[in-house]
C-alpha cells in the first residue's frame, strides 16, 4: 500500500495550491448556518414540552377516538 501511494504521489503533477477562494467561503458559511439552526432546534425543543410526545393527550386535533 504505501509503494502505491508513493507511485501516486511520484506521478502526480506538481502545483503551487491555490489560496483562499469563494468555496472556502461557502464553507464557513454553511458551517455558521449549521450551527444556528441547530441552536435553534435545541433551544425549539427545550421550550417545547411535547415536541416528539406521540401520546394522544398531546393532539390538539379532534381525532375519531374522541
Amino acid at each position: 500500500m504505501i509503494t502505491g501511494f508513493t507511485a501516486l504521489f511520484r506521478a502526480s503533477p506538481r502545483r503551487r495550491q491555490p489560496g483562499h477562494t469563494w468555496l472556502a467561503f461557502g464553507a464557513l458559511a454553511a458551517l455558521a448556518l449549521w450551527t444556528l439552526f441547530t441552536l435553534a432546534l435545541a433551544l425549539y425543543t427545550e421550550h417545547n414540552g411535547t415536541f416528539g410526545d406521540n401520546s394522544p393527550r398531546s393532539s390538539k386535533r379532534a381525532g375519531p377516538d374522541s
